[in-house]
């Protein structure tokens, strides 16, 4: 059997195991959370700082170009004197590694001297397709230089002379190799680095390590490197991990501005978990060291605890042989934990024991004495419960009687009650029927009165589009006028004509010509008076087909406003009577169905009343059958107590003897 101790070390180690483990993992992963976010902020922040500066070195470089373009287009330079300007620019920029023009002829001035190839158009390069459409310098993708082999930018901007007329394009390659410099200056920690990506191809521009420099991202050996081309591709900040050589690598990485560049933050994960192994170590032991002193205390707590339980478990023994004189130890009465609690419950159970078995000793004297007193008491009752049997019997047979006749009335009762039921029932759909009549009645009166408001309403509005019909046929008249007024200029066209006419014979050969054009006017003349004529002729049909239009509206208007109008108020007047009829039907069958049901109470009161007569009959003449038989049983029990009483007074006797072997 394990002990009280090992029990409690088995129940508390395991939870306080448990409460520190969950204790130690919350404030790990809280620790480690707290780091990454660090770093990821210190990442971001590096990344956006150092594309911030980028943005800011090549708008410098982007000012000088746009200066020199001014210069070139404002001074009126000789082939010769362009060549020094553009030697001189290129002596006192030490970022530049060339400047020169491509013109729109085909022609290569270069300020470092270098004289092209045969072969060499500068019109089919990149930089001067997107100078030709760039009024301010911009950039080109980074390419590799193949006068310096190295890696430079083309800054360009279209050039144009001194009378404002394109000439050709001004280029200048910037290398790249102080943004390298710059590049390779960015840290974090101890593997903490920083590169350059173009974000249309991936190819990285610059980077610690020289052998990749050119290379594209997903041309290296690792994971995750062509998700962060892709995304770097999209041109927002955002994160990345990726894994290279072996190592998880975390990535921050902010586009810069004007460019299709972004600066790529990156640090070794296991770098920035270092301190958190070292915080992982010290919880462990922390967690050791706890469990070794939980445990200890747990140990001397269990052992305060079970000593005083073994003094009580020795008193408790002797006490449950029956030896009450035993006292419980005064140390374990004086304490105030639940030991002390149990310690006096116990002393107080023990004065508890010692009163009864005191008390037991003295009834059991008692006892004795009333058993006697009982046996004669007995004699007695077995006498009158003789008596009481014979008097129960005719009760018996009357009450049978009084049931028989409670049924048969109850009987005649249910009849009534079921006929008045049924007389209920029709009369509830009586109700139920003059209610749907009432409730047709008033939806077909107010269906006449929304149909005379529509009769009405569109009486008035017919009524209006009429008249403005009416109104609208003037324009007709109007027509007629204006056909009068078209006839006037006709004729008044054929006299000016006739006297053209006239005035041409007169003027003999030179007026042959103005003959010509008086006999156009002339015939002109004749069909505008035709197509009046005609004009007149159908305005004479649609003004006679307008009168019988509104001759027959009127008709129509009229039947509406009397015939139908004078319908519907009949109507309504019908709808009216009916919902009143339906009305008073209504509270007739209401009345009569109310009274039905006050009929159908009352009957049935009296038949719960017969029904309670007939079940109070048909119980008392149970009840005296059933008491005729207990008060046989009765008799029988009566002479079984005599002997239980007998019985009793052998059970005090030893009651006695065994109360006796108790010390109190």
């Amino acid at each position: 059997m394990k002990s009280l101790k090992l029990k409690m070390l088995l129940v508390l180690l395991p939870i306080i195991l448990l409460s520190l483990a969950v204790i130690s993992g919350i404030g790990y992963f809280f620790a480690r959370q707290v780091i990454l976010k660090n770093v990821d902020e210190i990442l971001l922040e590096t990344a956006h700082s150092s594309a911030n500066k980028i943005e800011g070195w090549l708008n410098v470089q982007l000012q000088v170009v746009n200066s020199n373009k001014t210069t070139l287009e404002e001074a009126a330079l000789s082939s010769a004197d362009e060549l020094s300007y553009l030697s001189a620019v290129l002596k006192s920029n030490p970022n530049f590694s060339d400047i020169y023009i491509g013109t729109k002829d085909g022609v290569m001035i270069d300020g470092s001297g270098w004289t092209p190839p045969a072969d060499y158009d500068p019109r089919q390069r990149d930089w001067y397709t997107l100078g030709n459409a760039a009024q301010t310098a911009t950039f080109t993708d980074p390419y590799v230089d193949m006068i310096t082999n190295k890696l430079v930018v083309s800054s360009c901007v279209l050039l144009n002379d001194t009378s404002g007329n394109f000439r050709g394009v001004l280029a200048c390659d910037i290398s790249l190799e102080n943004i390298t410099e710059f590049i390779k200056q960015i840290s974090y920690g101890e593997t903490g680095f920083a590169y350059l990506v173009n974000n249309k191809d991936g190819t990285i521009l610059a980077h610690q390590d020289d052998s990749i420099i050119n290379k594209k991202l997903s041309e290296l050996e690792g994971s995750g490197l062509n998700e962060l081309q892709t995304n770097i591709a999209s041109g927002e900040s955002a994160s990345s991990v990726y894994t290279i050589n072996g190592k998880k690598i975390i990535a921050y990485f902010a586009p810069i501005p004007g460019t299709s560049w972004s600066v790529v933050t990156a640090v070794n994960e296991q770098e920035t978990l270092k301190s958190l192994n070292q915080l992982l170590i010290n919880i462990l032991i922390t967690f050791v060291f706890a469990l070794v002193l939980i445990g200890f205390a747990i140990e001397r707590a269990t052992h305060q605890i079970v000593k005083p339980i073994h003094s009580l478990d020795s008193s408790i023994r002797i006490i449950a042989g029956g030896d009450f004189t035993q006292e419980i130890t005064k140390s374990n009465l004086l304490r105030k934990d639940e030991i002390g609690i149990i310690s006096v419950g116990i002393q107080q159970m023990q004065e508890a024991l010692r009163n009864l078995i005191n008390q037991v000793k003295t009834e059991s004297r008692y006892i004795e004495d009333d058993v006697d007193q009982v046996v004669g008491n007995v004699d007695i009752l077995y006498d009158n419960i003789g008596d009481v049997s014979a008097t129960t019997e005719e009760l018996s047979a009357g009450m049978e009687e009084t049931a028989a006749s409670s049924e048969e009335m109850s009987a005649t009762a249910q009849e009534i009650e079921h006929t008045a039921q049924q007389i209920a029932a029709r009369s509830q759909e009586g109700a139920t029927e003059a209610e749907e009549i009432n409730r047709r009645a008033n939806q077909t009166k107010e269906n006449v009165i929304a149909s005379t408001l529509k009769a009405k309403e569109a009486l008035s509005t017919t009524q209006q589009n009429l008249k403005d019909a009416l109104n609208a046929t003037k324009v007709v008249k109007e027509i007629d006028i204006l056909s009068d007024s078209i006839m006037q200029i006709t004729a008044q066209t054929n006299l000016l004509a006739l006297n053209a006419s006239i005035e041409a014979a007169r003027a003999g050969e030179a007026g042959k010509g103005f003959s010509v054009v008086a006999e156009e006017i002339r015939v002109l003349a004749e069909q505008s008076k035709n197509a009046v004529l005609k004009i007149q002729e159908t305005t004479s049909r649609v003004t006679g087909s307008v009168d019988r239009l509104s001759g027959c509206a009127q008709d129509v208007l009229s039947y509406i406003s009397t015939d139908v109008v004078n319908d519907y108020a009949v109507l309504l007047e019908v709808a009216e009577h009916y919902s009143k009829d339906a009305k008073y039907v209504d509270e007739l069958v209401s009345e009569f169905y109310s009274s039905s049901s006050v009929l159908l109470s009352a009957i049935q009161n009296i038949i719960s009343a017969i029904g309670e007569v007939a079940t109070a009959a048909n119980e008392g003449a149970e009840g005296t059958t059933d008491i005729a038989l207990r008060i046989s049983d009765t008799t029988q029990k009566a002479s079984e107590v005599q002997e239980i009483v007998a019985k009793t007074k052998k059970s005090t006797y030893r009651l006695a003897e065994e109360i006796a072997k108790f010390r109190v």
